[in-house]
């Protein structure tokens, strides 16, 4: 039987390595270097899927099997969303719900549940639909349609899904009982300092790809806004005149909240001083 994971070797060009797990291929690709791995290491591999895995997390003993079971059913699909149990450090680990149903239809198809919903709508409001680089593998033939955006060092994975998902309605399952652990600690890359910064180039591009009509134009204006404003609150004491750029621009992407913003950037304007102020008190 066919294995649908690819393991690849070594690579020091996108630091991919396998998974310490014996039988499998499991392809594992950093964060820092989020390179799509077909596109650089030994494309004589024809796996069905990769997965873009932190080296602090880890899958379920039965992740690969379970994929692996059902990989004649899985070649066609592109994505494919397992559950995911999220370790935070000192506290108790908890299983995210990672569909609500109330908010976006799915039907069951067996083993596993066919996302019917806006996948696009659903990735962008989180809510709908939780997931993150540990329990979402996709199909390698995606990346033949999609350019990857690893100059953006963070969440490029996340504005790889919302592109893909914007432009063709993707195949997309939700496969349960197979489990990711996503670890959370005082120096992961996820609560790094530099994370606003990310997320906001990856909603720059997303809001220069979005089209005026696009029903969730707006929220992707009005999150693009958001997005400039933290990086300006997270810039605020190491470059200030960067800080206020970002708070400047920000405005221009939907009205500030209530209530937030600082004195020291009252030339920004007092809706703006009042959100940072906000902010500083959270």
């Amino acid at each position: 039987m066919r294995s649908i994971i690819a393991r690849m070797a070594p690579c020091n060009t996108c630091r991919a390595r396998p998974l310490a797990t014996p039988g499998s291929r499991l392809l594992e690709t950093r964060r820092a270097r989020p390179q799509p791995p077909p596109k650089l290491c030994d494309r004589s591999l024809r796996a069905v899927v990769s997965h873009f895995l932190d080296d602090d997390d880890s899958v379920s003993d039965e992740f690969i099997p379970g994929l692996n079971e059902f990989s004649a059913q899985l070649e066609d699909v592109d994505f494919i969303i397992t559950d995911l149990v999220v370790n935070v450090e000192s506290q108790a680990p908890h299983q995210k719900q990672i569909i609500d149903r109330d908010l976006i239809a799915s039907t069951s198809c067996g083993a596993f549940e066919s996302i019917d919903g806006d996948l696009f709508r659903a990735t962008l409001k989180g809510q709908h639909l939780y997931f993150n680089s540990a329990n979402a593998v996709i199909n390698r033939k995606v990346f033949d349609r999609y350019r990857f955006h690893s100059e953006i060092k963070k969440t490029a994975d996340w504005l790889f899904y919302l592109e893909v998902s914007l432009q063709e309605r993707i195949k997309a399952i939700y496969f349960p009982n197979i489990f990711a652990v996503y670890n959370v600690h005082l120096s992961s890359m996820s609560i790094a300092s530099d994370k606003s910064y990310w997320n906001m180039r990856a909603f720059e591009q997303l809001h220069a790809v979005v089209p005026k009509g696009h029903p969730s134009h707006a929220d992707v204006r009005r999150a693009y806004g958001k997005a400039l404003f933290d990086a300006g609150y997270a810039d605020r004491l190491k470059h200030k005149p960067r800080a206020l750029y970002y708070y400047c621009k920000s405005t221009r992407y939907g009205p500030p909240a209530a209530n937030q913003g600082d004195p020291e950037i009252a030339r920004a304007g007092s809706a703006l001083a009042r959100r940072v102020k906000a902010a500083d008190a959270t």
